[in-house]
């Protein structure tokens, strides 16, 4: 059975994650976005979804993590807390916190993960 998510290699997420500064990330959760949005076709509010998935991505990691029944070592309330601490945490901490945007490949890798098991 075919996978229903966007996903790719680990490596490869690590680096265009890492080399866009997290720009891959909001590219990543629109695709994923859409393919779950797929019976209303391209929608500006997945869009908007995207660029704010820290806030938004819970439904969809919650998705697939019931489509995995369970066999996920993280749930998907574990995933979307480690990104958003570190995703929001970057832009809200003071000092030298900001820093750990560089961090966001992390929390992607594991959703990644969570998202490339469904439907196999």
């Amino acid at each position: 059975m075919k996978n229903i998510y966007f996903t790719c290699d680990t490596k490869t997420l690590v680096a265009l994650s890492f080399i866009s500064l997290g720009v891959y990330n909001i590219y990543y959760y629109y695709k994923n976005f859409e393919l779950c949005d797929e019976k209303r076709g391209s929608d500006p509010v997945n869009f908007i979804k995207a660029v704010l998935y820290p806030y938004f991505s819970y439904s969809l990691l919650k998705q697939a993590e019931n489509n995995r029944n369970g066999t996920y070592p993280l749930s998907a309330k574990v995933i979307f807390i480690i990104q958003f601490f570190i995703v929001v945490g970057a832009v809200s901490f003071p000092g030298p916190f900001y820093l750990m945007a560089f961090l966001a490949f992390i929390p992607l890798v594991f959703a990644n993960g969570l998202l490339k098991g469904n439907g196999n």
